[in-house]
């Protein structure tokens, strides 16, 4: 396997920064990030060609930065970022050609999203007291909150084997310094006191700790790439860089 570099899109700025990107298929992918601050602000660009040509995308007004997109089809996406002080979520259903903004009911910082349907999608967000899932099956009409078990951790990332059954991953080290309500103001490291994984298997109304090996500092990014496969990254205490699976 090899990595090539593909052409950005002339219309993103020069100092934009892609954040996080979502591939429904082998042909279409969402690639959505911004500048420091908003400035420039939030930006998007969509492939529909494998990547061999990208396209600016047109956001709505006001957006300062997406930072998390999931799609679960290549007309179906929404993106996760703030806009004048609030976390929103933006939702298309014409493969970005046109977005919704909608407000996310939360106290929390949100970190990650996870969209294994049209119609249910999940919010991973913490404080200092823990890590919590935002859950909604009609498509964002309504939100529940549900507390992820094992005290004190802050979740990083999702990901989801069908509707119902998903993989939360994160660090029980606080390591982030929090600003207003809502809002991460900086990441003070990548390390952490130890990994975390809970699992659902009910649509998010419960949630399990699940046992992962020892001497792990700390878990940063999930994927399931089948319905009984999946792989966390992350660090450990002895050789660095690190990859669980599970199977």
């Amino acid at each position: 396997m090899t990595w090539t570099e593909d052409i950005v899109p002339g219309g993103l700025h020069l100092r934009s920064v892609l954040d996080a990107a979502s591939c429904p298929s082998s042909r279409f992918c969402l690639a959505v990030g911004g500048g420091s601050d908003g400035d420039p602000p939030a930006v998007a660009a969509v492939t529909t060609v494998a990547g061999r040509t990208w396209t600016p995308v047109h956001l709505p007004a006001g957006l300062f930065y997406l930072y998390g997109v999931s799609c679960a089809s290549e007309d179906a996406c929404e993106a996760l970022g703030w806009a004048r002080g609030a976390r929103v979520l933006i939702v298309t259903r014409d493969a970005g050609v046109s977005w919704r903004v909608e407000r996310v009911p939360t106290r929390f910082a949100l970190s990650t999203i996870a969209c294994p349907s049209e119609k249910v999608c999940y919010l991973g967000g913490f404080d200092q007291a823990g890590s919590v899932v935002l859950v909604t099956v009609d498509a964002g009409a309504s939100w529940r909150e549900e507390t992820l078990p094992g005290g004190q951790w802050s979740i990083w990332d999702l990901a989801c084997l069908s509707v119902g059954d998903c993989v939360a991953v994160g660090t029980r080290s606080q390591n982030v310094e929090f600003g207003a309500p809502g809002e991460i103001a900086g990441l003070v490291n990548r390390t952490g006191d130890g990994g975390v994984v809970v699992t659902t298997s009910n649509g998010g109304v419960t949630w399990h700790v699940e046992p992962i090996p020892s001497g792990i500092d700390g878990l940063f990014g999930v994927s399931c790439p089948s319905v009984t496969v999946c792989y966390a990254s992350g660090s450990n205490d002895n050789a660095g860089a690190v990859i669980l699976k599970r199977a």
